[in-house]
Parts: C-alpha cells; sequence; structure tokens
C-alpha cells in the first residue's frame, strides 16, 4: 500500500519526547521507516516554520516513497505523530524545547553523537523543503510594519541557527570543530559531549526566537 492516506484529523493531543519515542518502539514500521531521531529533527523543524503546515504538506516529505501494508498499520504511526507535533508546539510556547534525553545524553557521547546525526538529518530534510515561508513572513514584517531591519535581524538570527543545527550531518563536521577554537586538537571522545552540549544550546535559542516571533506575527495579524 502506498503511504497516501487521507489527511488525518487534527488531534488536541500532546505527547512528550520521551512517550513518544516509548510509543516508537511499538509500532509494526516499514522498511526504511526514519529513525525516531532522524523523526524528532523533522518535527521540530516543521514546527519552527512561521506558519503552520498541514500534515497533507509534510506526509509526503517525510514519508517519501515508503510502502505500508495497509490502513491499519499506518494509523497508530498518525497517533505518535500528531500529538508529538503538538507537544513540540507546546515546548517551543514555554521556552523548554530541547533535543531530548531519548535522542542525546552526553554521559553517552558515541551512542548520542549518532543520534545528533539522524537528528540533524531530519531538521536539514524539513528546512531544506520549507524554510521558503520564513522568506514570505520576512517580507510581510519589512513592509506590513515597515520594519526592513527586524526582519533582516529575524533572518540572520534563524539562518546562523539553521546552520549550526544543520552541521551535524556533514561528514567532516567534527574535523571542523578539532580544527577551530576553543575545541583546538580535542580528541573526539572528549570533544562530543562538549558539542552535544553547544547543540542543544542553539536549539533552545531557535524555541526563544520563535516565541518571541510569535510576538510579532500577532501584530501582523491586527494590521491585516
Amino acid at each position: 500500500m502506498k503511504k497516501k492516506i487521507d489527511t488525518p484529523s487534527i488531534s488536541v493531543k500532546k505527547l512528550s519526547a520521551s512517550d513518544a519515542s516509548v510509543a516508537y518502539s511499538k509500532l509494526q514500521l516499514p522498511q526504511g521507516f526514519p529513525s525516531f531521531p532522524f523523526l524528532h529533527g523533522f518535527l521540530v523543524g516543521i514546527t519552527t516554520t512561521p506558519s503552520m503546515i498541514a500534515p497533507s504538506d509534510w506526509q509526503e516529505v517525510l514519508f517519501g516513497d515508503l510502502i505500508f501494508d495497509s490502513e491499519a498499520q499506518l494509523q497508530p504511526i498518525w497517533n505518535m505523530l500528531m500529538p508529538m507535533t503538538n507537544g513540540l508546539l507546546t515546548e517551543i510556547h514555554l521556552g523548554t524545547l530541547c533535543i531530548p534525553t531519548c535522542v542525546v545524553q552526553p554521559a553517552m557521547a558515541d551512542q548520542s553523537w549518532n543520534n545528533l546525526v539522524e537528528w540533524s538529518q531530519g531538521f536539514s530534510l524539513a528546512n531544506s523543503e520549507f524554510r521558503h515561508l520564513w522568506d514570505i513572513t520576512l517580507e510581510d514584517i519589512a513592509e506590513k510594519l515597515d520594519d526592513r531591519a527586524l526582519a533582516t535581524e529575524f533572518w540572520d538570527t534563524i539562518s546562523l541557527t539553521w546552520t549550526a543545527l544543520i552541521s551535524a550531518c556533514k561528514p567532516d563536521i567534527m574535523e571542523v570543530f578539532r580544527q577551530s577554537e576553543p575545541f583546538n586538537g580535542l580528541p573526539e571522545s572528549e570533544l562530543r559531549p562538549m558539542l552535544l552540549t553547544e547543540y542543544q544550546a542553539n536549539i533552545k535559542y531557535l524555541a526563544k526566537t520563535c516565541e518571541k516571533f510569535m510576538l510579532i506575527k500577532q501584530e501582523l495579524r491586527e494590521r491585516g
């Protein structure tokens, strides 16, 4: 069965990353289905866009050419994805968005780094497909609020954060860090825990930027 199905109804349920990870482990998944770190990164990329993206718009991007055995196999996946998305939106609003410990733990740096690479790949996919929404919205800020400097500030901040979060999936990123200050010459065993902390700081900064943007978005709506 090809993955194309009716768009699921909007869910009001919320699921934390840790609970979603448990739910994911119990799913009957088709071969080639994204890992949980990839999935979390992708949904963070979806939920940190300036406007809501309908599931019907991002399911094709996420599922690609996956083949599902039946509707019964796919429905439990949606039952996890939609509450997980709602949970991420709440974390953004509360300023608590992070890469969860079920994905990365500095105490388990080797496995966590592999997970972070997959997380970054998922975030990168969503970013590449939907970052144009920021172009449209920031142009609205420049025109409707007559504040091109603010639009430029947002773009610079968002772009730098995107670049940092996407960098983990670059094959040579570890060597790039090792050759730069303040990590110059550190062995990977010491470098990886430090970088995991850096990536956590970046995603929290992204969440704060998105929350700040929501206030400006409200002003845009009021001005029509």
